[in-house]
């Protein structure tokens, strides 16, 4: 008989605990430096598609990508964004991104190449 109270109370507990923890939504924001590197060289030449979004008010302060010539940076890029590149057959696709993304949004930086889009989000 004791253990059903004993459960009721464990439960009411966690609860108590879990709901006391939680972070106000509005004051909330992850600073994101992140970066998506592909898995694999590239199969052949081809031209690559990079892709960078943001969720909600999360912005981006710069993205950077591989291209023929090497890194290119773009500061303040207007969202969504996305650039077509040239790539030869060997290279390694990469892009990152700098920005800020406050609770509930994300930053999303994306890579079309071979064939598939894949990519990552922060947080």
């Amino acid at each position: 008989m004791k253990s059903p109270y004993l459960k009721m109370i464990f439960i009411s507990l966690f609860l108590a605990s879990t709901l006391s923890c939680s972070k106000s939504s509005n004051k909330n924001s992850t600073s994101c430096n992140f970066s998506y590197t592909g898995a694999s060289q590239l199969s052949a030449d081809q031209q690559v598609q990079y892709f960078a979004g943001v969720t909600g008010a999360a912005t981006i302060g710069s993205v950077s990508y591989l291209d023929s010539a090497g890194t290119t940076t773009v500061k303040n890029p207007a969202l969504p964004w996305s650039v077509k590149v040239n790539l030869q057959q060997g290279a390694t696709t990469s892009i990152t991104a700098i920005g800020s993304a406050p609770s509930g949004t994300t930053i999303n930086i994306s890579v079309y190449a071979d064939g598939a889009q894949v990519g990552t989000s922060c947080p």
